[in-house]
């Protein structure tokens, strides 16, 4: 899916940029630099090895995952969207992007 992007971070973003992100949000609030990735460097949700469930080692995608990992229900932490350092729910989504040659 992600063939020329080989790393991953974690991002915690706000409601708002959820809503934002998956379109359930009649108007855009100020997303940036959220709404400036492109759709395929991001994906909903953590990678196995993220999880602290046992996902990780079961790697059974047809089995439902019924785990918190992904969200964190409270948090101090600013959005990694936009920035929002309102204190609230947290949606986790996986960041793809290619390793620096020159790293």
């Amino acid at each position: 899916m992600h063939s020329t992007k080989t790393e991953t971070m974690t991002l915690w973003v706000c409601v708002d940029c959820l809503f934002a992100r998956e379109g359930e949000l009649d108007t855009t609030p100020d997303c940036e630099p959220w709404g400036l990735l492109p759709g395929d460097d991001v994906s909903l949700g953590i990678t196995w090895s993220e999880h602290d469930c046992g996902r990780e080692t079961t790697h059974d995608m047809d089995t439902e995952c019924e785990c918190d990992c992904e969200r964190a229900d409270f948090s101090w932490q600013s959005c990694d969207g936009c920035g929002s350092t309102l204190a609230a729910e947290r949606q986790a989504y996986t960041l793809w992007y290619a390793p620096d040659p020159t790293a």
